[in-house]
């Protein structure tokens, strides 16, 4: 018999807070060299991010953070401890 889980542990990549956030979270699963300077905007499917002094765009699925692996990188609506409403920052789930 396995143990539903609760919580997942995710490190602020810009502040290196921890935040203890439900699997059922939504959040976005991003590449490994994804490395945003501030935050990342998204709308009708696609993000747009400033990294290595330009403006970069793409497309990203959108997932549950319960779907997403220790030291995978996440954007998730949470900054300073609360939830933001355009704003995604980076993440990276703890193992």
């Amino acid at each position: 018999m396995s143990i539903p889980i609760t919580a997942i542990v995710v490190r602020d990549v810009v502040k290196n807070t921890l935040h203890e956030l439900p699997p059922g979270e939504r959040t976005l699963r991003v590449p490994p060299d994804l490395n945003p300077v501030g935050p990342v905007r998204f709308s009708d499917g696609l993000i747009t991010y400033v990294q290595g002094g330009r403006v970069h765009a793409g497309s990203l699925d959108e997932s549950q953070l319960g779907d997403a692996h220790a030291e995978e990188h996440v954007l998730l609506r949470l900054h300073d401890g609360k939830p933001q409403t355009d704003e995604w920052w980076l993440f990276e789930v703890q193992g």
